[in-house]
């Protein structure tokens, strides 16, 4: 099982993860201000995550400048992101909201693997403002988890 908790601003952010065994890794990220874009090293790999859309957003993700990933939006009630490595789908975050609960669940094939929710508390209408994300993931592969921590950061900042 792995925690995590994001936190960010307009310039920048940072994930903090910590593995079952007390290991932790912090990822920070920088947001050029010109761009949707967010730039990240993690692992001795830098990524980029592009960002576009205003209906239904999207978010391609590139690993050393080629591309690895891509956060599709789906229409609906709830807010529904799928993940996809190459052509195929991966993961899937699905909202969640009751009138005093708001979150997320990750799905692999259709089983929940992990949680995501806003920090502190919750407030209809300004839950994302100014605010972070925690959660929880487990049971992935390592690459399923690099596409996934990267889609939470292109979903969340």
């Amino acid at each position: 099982m792995v925690d995590f908790k994001l936190v960010s601003d307009l310039k920048s952010a940072k994930i903090r993860l910590t593995r079952k065994n007390g290991k932790e890794e912090e990822i920070h990220v920088e947001r050029p201000f010109y761009r949707d874009m967010l730039e990240v090293e993690w692992r001795g790999k830098k990524y980029k995550v592009v960002r576009s859309g205003l209906i239904v957003r999207e978010a391609i993700i590139y690993r050393e400048g080629e591309y690895y990933a891509k956060v599709l939006e789906r229409l609906g009630v709830m807010t529904h992101f799928d993940i996809y490595r190459k052509a195929k789908k991966i993961l899937t975050i699905d909202e969640k909201e009751s009138l005093f609960r708001h979150g997320y669940d990750i799905n692999k094939r259709k089983k929940v693997v992990g949680s995501l929710r806003p920090s502190g508390l919750y407030i209809p209408v300004l839950s994302n403002i100014g605010k972070g994300y925690e959660g929880e993931y487990t049971g992935i592969t390592r690459d399923d988890e690099e596409a996934l921590v990267l889609s939470l950061l292109a979903v969340c900042i």
